[in-house]
């Protein structure tokens, strides 16, 4: 499925059942192809990396993970 990086950032990353942060930036891989990870942050806190693998779900409004990045 393709999903255009613009529909991905700012959507809230859920990790169970709790926002863990926003989508900041999406990392793709070297040749540019897929996404590797995403930089996702939560206020003026650090920036925290969660890796592709963790995505459960996509979807329209929200990035659903697996595990806490």
């Amino acid at each position: 499925m393709t999903v255009r990086l613009g529909r991905i950032l700012g959507l809230p990353a859920v990790c169970g059942e709790r926002v863990v942060g926003h989508v900041e930036r999406a990392v793709p891989d070297a040749r540019g192809r897929r996404v590797t990870g995403f930089v996702i942050r939560r206020g003026l806190g650090s920036a925290k990396w969660a890796d592709s693998r963790a995505v459960t779900v996509l979807g329209d409004v929200s990035l659903i993970l697996s595990e806490k990045p």
